[in-house]
């Protein structure tokens, strides 16, 4: 599964205005979910991480539902999708059901410019809001060593052909 570099988004309020946002994604096969770490830097400069767990829908594989592990939240299910994942998992979409936020994420933190080009256009064909489409700085200080992970996610994600790119409709 891995760490995947946030390089676009549509911001929460938690993520906002945050650089060097990477996500750490660990299957755990005891309780099958996913353990999802976090790191980002804060405005003021101060690293952060927050952990969270995601169940999987079964059915779908590119449904989720975070779980903080932590603070007034916990009790609370966020559901995600994996919008669209690139055949060779260098890159992939994820956002919430209403279309409200979405994650570019990709293996590098400087994917290519055509690369990058191509997940925004596909952000803008699944319906996403491109006038609040930010860039994620990720000069300077890391969050931690980037690394060639060429699996497939452990096998959660699994790309589909053509235009659908596993988009659940709500």
């Amino acid at each position: 599964m891995g760490r995947w570099y946030v390089v676009d988004h549509v911001s929460t309020f938690f993520d906002r205005d945050s650089s060097y946002n990477a996500y750490d994604f660990t299957f755990d096969s005891a309780s099958a979910t996913v353990d999802v770490t976090f790191k980002s830097i804060s405005r003021g400069g101060q690293p952060s991480t927050n952990r969270q767990r995601a169940l999987v829908d079964e059915g779908l594989n590119t449904r989720w539902t975070l779980t903080p592990r932590r603070g007034l939240c916990a009790a609370v299910g966020i559901p995600f999708l994996v919008a669209h994942c690139e055949e060779d998992y260098s890159g992939a979409i994820i956002g919430a059901p209403g279309r409200n936020y979405v994650w570019v994420i990709f293996r590098t933190s400087n994917p290519s410019a055509s690369e990058r080009k191509r997940l925004r256009n596909r952000c803008r064909a699944l319906g996403y809001d491109m006038r609040d489409l930010r860039p994620v700085p990720h000069g300077g200080p890391s969050v931690g060593e980037e690394a060639d992970f060429g699996d497939n996610m452990g096998g959660l994600i699994k790309p589909v052909p053509g235009d659908q790119s596993g988009v659940a409709e709500e």
